[in-house]
């Protein structure tokens, strides 16, 4: 599956920019990921931010 199709089924959206599409497909190249190595990439880097900034307001 290539990034294009993956962000359409995953995102449910119908236009990719063509720079998502092609740092998709960039990252499933070189690392040489699956798309569920690539989905628990994605899930992992848009948890963090998430969790750095709770951690920062109970500071």
């Amino acid at each position: 599956m290539r990034a294009k199709d993956f962000i359409e089924r995953e995102f449910n959206r119908e236009i990719a920019p063509p720079e998502t599409i092609k740092f998709v497909d960039t990252m499933l190249e070189r690392y040489s990921l699956g798309m569920g190595q690539f989905m628990k990439l994605h899930l992992a880097l848009n948890d963090y931010p998430s969790r750095r900034s709770s951690h920062s307001h109970n500071a």
